[in-house]
């Protein structure tokens, strides 16, 4: 369907969804549009509404099935869909409010600033995703495909009794053929299963994702991350498995069996999520409920901790590579969104910023002129959203030995038609030393 069709892609009739919503600020962005936060004009309930930009869209279905598969969801670890709400420019996709961050970030973040995160603080989050995901496979039939860090985010900053929350199932697919094999190229190449590049897979594929999230979780590095996505991919196909030292040197024997199950090669070997949330690793300690004193990010005295695991490790150089390799890929994302959605007149006012922050890459002052260049820059609201974050992540712990050439990311930035190239490619990192 050409972009100049799309009138009603959802709705049979236009709403304006500020009658039911008072809107606020953007909480997030991306090449697909904005997230804000909406608060509902009688109840005074917030919620997050996720914008779309209709001359963004070159294909629907994607659309039509995240919506169709989101509002038939009811899971306390999923995401809640509200409403969808559609105007001539534009559709509203609002959904339940998550405030508390990703996970990983938020496991980071504890670990660093000195709370006790260790297997049994994992196990407690481990639980509810298989559960989720059981939900998924077992009652919907539907399979996420994209399960990775960025997609599971916390519903408040609790450190007692955290909420996960699935999310981003543009992605995902009802299994509902005759034999359940699919063969889309789809996913994120450190998460995804091997089985996926031949395009032959099942939901196994779900379970791999979650192994890797485990390994992430346990150690703080992906266990199949290269110096960029082909090297990734190779070291996907290979699912050469390794336990490497220090990180896991303190790393329980259940655990390890319990990551290699999940990331075996084989899809048939792989438990279900049903049979992964019975393996002795995830029962020995009982369902989460079952220790009103525990949380899985409470700082604890570790002399009377009665048998839990030991604090796990998250300093290593491999860790401190995956968090930049994390960072990375944040900067690139942001600055995507902006090559897919800044116009002419934007580029062209970009361009002169980002020769100019180019020469004090090494001063560390790009980011300065990046600032300045947001507050004063006449530049649309979700443009400038994408570059704050970019930014927010350049100031970062990880992100502070990180530099850009901004350059590169310009010379693919040329209109043609409709149609933008992708700039991505061309962005390089330059790391501090």
């Amino acid at each position: 369907m050409s972009r100049r069709n799309l009138v009603g892609i959802y709705t049979d009739e236009f709403t304006d969804i500020k009658k039911k919503y008072k809107v606020g600020p953007i909480v997030g962005s991306g090449s697909y549009g904005t997230v804000r936060k909406v608060k509902d004009r009688k109840t005074g309930e917030c919620f997050a509404c996720k914008t779309i930009r209709k001359s963004q869209v070159n294909d629907v279905e994607p659309i039509r099935r995240e919506i169709a598969i989101l509002s038939g969801m009811d899971h306390p670890n999923i995401v809640k869909f509200i409403n969808v709400y559609e105007d001539k420019k534009y559709i509203h996709l609002v959904q339940e409010l998550c405030t508390g961050g990703e996970l990983y970030n938020r496991v980071a973040e504890k670990i660093e600033s000195g709370k006790y995160f260790s297997e049994k603080s994992a196990i407690y989050l481990l639980r509810d995703i298989l559960d989720a995901v059981r939900y998924c496979h077992d009652v919907k039939h539907i399979v996420h495909r994209d399960l990775k860090p960025e997609n599971f985010l916390l519903k408040d900053d609790s450190d007692e009794k955290p909420i996960i929350k699935i999310i981003d199932f543009g992605l995902s697919r009802k299994n509902d053929t005759r034999t359940g094999l699919m063969a889309s190229k789809v996913g994120t190449p450190s998460y995804i299963a091997p089985e996926i590049l031949y395009q032959d897979y099942t939901y196994k594929v779900d379970i791999w994702s979650i192994g890797v999230i485990t390994y992430i979780l346990l150690c703080g590095y992906a266990p199949f991350a290269g110096y960029d996505d082909h090297e990734t991919l190779r070291l996907v196909q290979s699912a050469n498995l390794e336990f490497g030292s220090p990180e896991w040197d303190d790393i329980s024997s259940e655990a390890k069996d319990f990551v290699s199950q999940l990331l075996s090669r084989d899809p048939n070997r792989r438990p279900t999520a049903t049979e992964a949330m019975n393996h002795p690793w995830l029962t020995k300690h009982g369902n989460n409920t079952s220790d009103s004193t525990f949380g899985p990010f409470k700082k604890r005295d570790l002399s009377s901790s009665g048998g839990d695991y030991p604090p796990l490790r998250m300093d290593s150089e491999k860790s401190n590579a995956f968090q930049k390799y994390l960072a990375m890929s944040k900067i690139k994302k942001s600055l995507s969104a902006v090559s897919a959605i800044a116009t002419p007149t934007e580029i062209d006012y970009l361009g002169k910023v980002f020769q100019k922050a180019d020469k004090r890459v090494f001063e560390n002052k790009s980011i300065e002129d990046i600032d300045k260049a947001i507050e004063t820059g006449v530049l649309s609201d979700i443009v400038k959203s994408n570059l704050q974050k970019m930014c927010s992540v350049m100031k970062s712990g990880t992100g502070r030995h990180l530099s850009m050439e901004f350059a590169p990311f310009l010379q693919g930035a040329i209109k043609n038609g409709e149609e933008k190239e992708k700039m991505s490619s061309g962005i390089k990192i330059i790391p501090h030393v």
